[in-house]
């Protein structure tokens, strides 16, 4: 479903452009661009796939996924490329995924078939870059928190992702955001609720959420779908601490539990290596 012109296109007609370069960190290799979907349009189909190789002594043999925030309205590409330094200094081979966005005409699923899509080309890609197809996770902030956990609870087996990182994401679509969420508008709607889809096949779980975040809070969003991983037997960690406020980016306080957190799983190279 596509629209021309809505509230939320004059509210991020001066969102910042697209950016492609990280701004305070140089990938280890440079960034491979791709669009996600072969011989499409890109005034019509803006997706994209950005991949981060590490070195090839660093390789630890996983692959991440990143999923940027912007309410699903906006896709600013400086700091899931960050991430994607961070990740790939710690030996996994890191996609960031610039989805379709609601604000260019794109509803709800747009950016779960994106999801998939690029999960897919990780899978295909997994054996030329010497990844384990076993070894593939997902990390997602804010909106990009909720299209993690949708693919880590609602995806089939062959495209769910091994591990997922949620940091201040939404998981209740029907608490308050930027503007509460509405299907009718084109954000997912109540059935996409993902907590209400946690089982024994979710895979572990690192959450981390700030004390100080009134968007996303943790009362709303974190500690259900912690509490429901855990019902269900999933492996989970947490941390829950003063970070600052809703997008508070990479502070250690969570990044270096959320390294540990891959060392320990073996998804990261160990610290000798980096």
């Amino acid at each position: 479903m596509h629209y021309n012109k809505s509230k939320a296109q004059q509210k991020w007609k001066d969102r910042p452009p697209v950016v492609i370069t990280a701004d305070d960190r140089t990938p280890p290799e440079r960034p491979i661009i791709r669009a996600l979907r072969e011989n499409t349009n890109s005034t019509a189909d803006s997706a994209m796939l950005i991949r981060c190789d590490p070195k090839s002594h660093r390789r630890s043999g996983a692959a991440i996924l990143i999923l940027p925030g912007g309410n699903y309205d906006n896709c600013n590409l400086r700091f899931p490329l960050r991430v994607a330094s961070w990740m790939s200094e710690n030996g996994l081979v890191a996609y960031v995924l610039r989805y379709r966005l609601r604000s260019e005409g794109h509803y709800w699923p747009a950016q779960e078939e994106d999801c998939k899509d690029a999960l897919s080309i990780i899978r295909q890609q997994a054996k030329a870059l010497n990844v384990d197809p076993g070894k593939v996770g997902v990390i997602g902030f804010s909106a990009g928190g909720h299209l993690a956990s949708v693919a880590a609870t609602m995806f089939d087996a062959d495209l769910k992702p091994n591990f997922q990182i949620l940091v201040y994401a939404t998981t209740n679509v029907e608490t308050p955001l930027w503007d509460p969420w509405k299907a009718r508008d084109g954000y997912p709607g109540p059935e996409l609720n993902t907590v209400d889809k946690v089982n024994a096949k979710t895979p572990p779980l690192f959450a981390a959420v700030s004390t100080e975040d009134n968007i996303t809070s943790y009362e709303e969003n974190t500690r259900p779908y912690i509490e429901a991983c855990q019902k269900a037997g999933v492996s989970t960690e947490l941390v829950f601490k003063p970070m600052g406020q809703h997008g508070h980016a990479m502070v250690d306080t969570w990044t270096k539990p959320c390294e540990g957190w891959l060392h320990k799983h073996g998804w990261a190279v160990s610290a000798s290596m980096l």
